[in-house]
């Protein structure tokens, strides 16, 4: 943070995105009983399990409101929904 009280460049993301252990840590929680395709569902659970639905988010520079998941989306500002996103990229290991 500056002395100004602002934020640099970066602060946030880092302060929301999780490390990669601890994405392995939450992959591994989602996924514990899936086999092979298993997996997809497990995290489409963990979504409506932990997202509160609508939420906005941001596509080509707009915003809209996303009201279900599919899985072909990026993080948006909760950091629950990216923090799931994150987990489920690297889970199918496009990270």
């Amino acid at each position: 943070m500056r002395a100004d009280g602002g934020k640099r460049r970066g602060e946030h993301l880092e302060a929301t995105v999780a490390r990669d252990d601890e994405l392995d840590e939450l992959i591994e929680e989602i996924i514990i009983d899936a086999h092979g395709d298993e997996g997809y569902w497990s995290f489409l659970e963990a979504f409506e399990d932990e997202v509160s639905f609508p939420v906005a988010a941001s596509l080509v520079g707009m915003l809209v409101v996303v009201t279900a998941i599919d899985f072909d989306l990026t993080t948006g500002t909760d950091p629950a929904v990216s923090r799931l996103v994150a987990a489920y990229r690297r889970w199918l290991g496009i990270t």
